[in-house]
């Protein structure tokens, strides 16, 4: 059985228009909790961008990931959080998150203005180390209370970037479809952020896989990529980045290696179940080396 050497797997995922109550809610986050553990058992490091909501999805894979049995390379878990996040989550709620991180195998990474790097606690002092960058200290005085970026668009943007840059493959489940006559659909930023850093790794030439059987952008990439039927006979109002995504993704396709396109239409239609990591993992290792789309491509640059 092959394993993923460390690899930095990015999770891009955010709860589905499917669900709808707390069955389903549960069925979703059982779901994710046991992807991110089957790939850790597999060597990966998971990767995931996500707020701090109490009880949310950042929650829910920090809990799976922090106890796992020794031996597993530390960390488990890398959480990148956004300047929007950041902000919304205060100083007083996200010190407490790393302060209840210490002891676990999780790795907090933040995005503040056009910076990306570590931040840790010090007694009361927060402490970013941005790369290429000297050191930045925050207390409850200095912690930034406002994006830096010109809009919130562009906050999310370089965030989902940091994410695609750093992380060696991608696995989309479930996320936000902008459906109009659905508030807790709508997604932040200029397109899904799921889309966007499927966007972003398939243009940098890197393993995408779309987890459909979850529905919400997942399923809809899917679909975009032709590993799955698009049955719909009418598509309902939308936020007006989906559509573009869908088509920057449709037309992305060829960056699909023939050789894995067959694996990747069995997970797409696949429920995570402990077999799905092995598919998953045949994948990313029989992708290659990345093949940017251009040489404007979403290059690696210095991994997690």
């Amino acid at each position: 059985m092959s394993d993923l050497g460390g690899k930095a797997i990015l999770i891009s995922a955010s709860l589905p228009p499917e669900v709808e109550n707390s069955a389903s809610k549960k069925t979703f986050e059982d779901a994710l909790s046991l992807l991110c553990t089957a790939l850790t058992q597999k060597s990966a490091v998971i990767v995931y961008g996500g707020n701090l909501a109490p009880g949310g999805l950042t929650d829910k894979i920090a809990s799976a990931l922090s106890n796992l049995p020794p031996g597993k390379s530390a960390p488990t878990f890398i959480h990148v959080i956004d300047e929007p996040s950041l902000v919304e989550a205060g100083y007083d709620r996200f010190r407490k998150t790393l302060i209840g991180r210490q002891s676990q195998k999780i790795v907090t990474y933040a995005c503040i203005g056009e910076s990306h790097g570590v931040i840790q606690i010090n007694g009361d002092t927060l402490v970013f180390s941005p790369d290429g960058l000297d050191q930045e200290e925050y207390d409850s005085s200095t912690f930034p209370v406002k994006i830096s970026h010109e809009n919130v668009e562009e906050a999310f943007s370089f965030a989902r970037r940091m994410k695609t840059t750093n992380s060696s493959a991608c696995i989309t489940i479930g996320g936000k479809t902008g459906l109009l006559e659905n508030p807790r659909d709508q997604y932040y930023g200029h397109l899904p952020g799921v889309a966007e850093e499927a966007i972003g790794m398939l243009s940098a030439g890197k393993p995408v896989i779309a987890l459909g059987a979850y529905g919400g952008c997942g399923k809809a990439i899917a679909e975009a990529l032709d590993l799955l039927e698009n049955f719909s006979s009418g598509e309902p109002p939308r936020q007006s980045g989906f559509q573009e995504a869908m088509d920057e993704l449709n037309a992305l396709r060829d960056q699909i290696p023939a050789n894995v396109r067959k694996n990747l239409a069995v997970a797409a239609r696949s429920s995570v179940v402990p077999a799905l990591a092995e598919i998953i993992t045949s994948i990313i290792t029989d992708w290659g080396e990345p093949r940017p789309k251009s040489e404007q491509g979403n290059k690696p640059k210095k991994p997690f």
